[in-house]
């Protein structure tokens, strides 16, 4: 009777401790879900840059893009038209190009010293600082380097002195 209660005790403090496997599975489930709802958050976080006291990301309406630059910055509006058809809408400035293509947001070009990306880079910053700021950062390509996110890039442009002159943000359109 001794050896069957010890059994049955040391049989219940195992499946205490260890489950039955099947929470095993929703535990690892679970957790892949919380790193893939991460991850989009700091997607999204990434997509977004500060300038002149606004916060501007590539998924924001046009409107209220164009609204937002037009009150803090000194360029202005512009459609480009080709053999009678009109290809992008934006805002032109000599810091700040902005692009609409499909009545959404798809870049901007930045050559403003004030901007901040999410990661704290910035026009002067240093190639180094590039890599160290995002670990998605490919190999640098004649004066860029590319980072590639879900739905969008962030491409950092560089000087002889591997200093980044320009920052794209360019929504992903080859999915």
């Amino acid at each position: 009777m001794k050896k069957k209660t010890g059994f049955l005790l040391i049989t219940f403090t195992a499946f205490a401790l260890m489950g039955c496997g099947a929470v095993s599975d929703n535990a690892s489930k679970d957790a892949s879900s919380v790193q893939q709802s991460q991850t989009e958050e700091k997607n999204l976080v990434d997509a977004a840059f500060e300038y002149k006291e606004n916060t501007f990301s590539l998924f924001d309406d046009p409107n209220t893009v164009i609204d937002k630059l037009t009150a803090c910055d000194t360029g202005e509006s512009s459609t480009y038209i080709h053999l009678g058809k009109e290809y992008y809408d934006g805002y032109q400035s000599p810091t700040m190009d902005y692009e609409i293509m499909n009545n959404s947001t798809f870049m901007y070009a930045i050559s403003d010293e004030s901007v901040l990306t999410s990661n704290g880079i910035s026009i002067g910053s240093t190639q180094d600082e590039v890599i160290a700021a995002y670990d998605n950062a490919g190999e640098r390509i004649g004066n860029w380097i590319l980072c590639n996110f879900k739905d969008y890039y962030i491409i950092f442009y560089f000087d002889d002195d591997d200093k980044v002159y320009k920052i794209e943000y360019v929504i992903n359109d080859t999915k």
